[in-house]
């Protein structure tokens, strides 16, 4: 169909990089495929990703050495990129720190705002013993939830437990606290995906960039004890 309607080009991403159907499709396309911070191996396709876990990996070790151990990580579906690479990033920071991460939480199942406040609710209804101290946002639709639901519970992030979101929004800045955040610059990436694709139309090889993401700490990650 794409074909038919002389599309040139596409920049994709892909609801998931799992899928044998959309492998099919990108590879039977023929023309500059440049896929956006998604993965399907052994394709002929420009990629331009973001370096998630870094970001992640730097937040959840600010969130260690805060005094924080039982961090909770909650997120979407790991068919795609991000979720992975941020989970890695996550791992990585308590291996590196050689902090045993038995106490961590990961959960890893629907990008949805009503997941994340059920997911958020549950754990923060346990006994203060055992629930988190601190919480990582993978994505805007989860730091919507996670902010409902601490508001449902009368916590107040920074104060009853902390909380780190991935991806930048303007009124995370200026909220009250202000929300500590992995960012990325969109900007850049949507430059920088056009630049190559009209480089390949114009017979660049396939290649791969990887832009960066950075951590910011705000007010809303605290001292465990504090």
């Amino acid at each position: 169909m794409l074909r038919q309607r002389r599309v040139d080009a596409i920049l994709l991403a892909t609801v998931s990089d799992k899928s044998m159907a959309t492998r099919k499709a990108i590879k039977s396309f023929g023309r500059p495929v440049v896929l956006l911070d998604r993965e399907f191996n052994r394709l002929s396709t420009g990629r331009v990703l973001l370096d998630h876990a870094s970001g992640v990996k730097a937040a959840t070790k600010d969130l260690l050495s805060l005094g924080h151990r039982r961090i909770a990580f909650i997120t979407g579906t790991q068919d795609i990129r991000p979720t992975r690479e941020r989970l890695r990033g996550f791992m990585e920071a308590f291996e590196e720190a050689g902090i045993d991460s038995s106490s961590a939480t990961m959960i890893a199942q629907v990008f949805s705002a009503s997941f994340a406040r059920s997911q958020t609710i549950e754990l923060l209804s346990d006994n203060r013993s055992i629930r988190p101290t601190a919480l990582i946002a993978g994505g805007v639709q989860t730091t919507s939830g996670i902010l409902e639901a601490l508001d449902e519970l009368s916590m107040l992030p920074g104060r009853d437990v902390s909380l780190v979101v991935c991806d930048d929004l303007p009124w995370l800045r200026v909220s009250r606290p202000s929300i500590s955040v992995v960012t990325r610059d969109p900007f850049e990436m949507g430059s920088v995906s056009a630049t190559m694709v009209l480089e390949m139309l114009a017979g660049a090889p396939a290649h791969t960039v990887t832009l960066p993401t950075e951590y910011a700490a705000r007010d809303s990650t605290q001292p465990l004890f504090s």
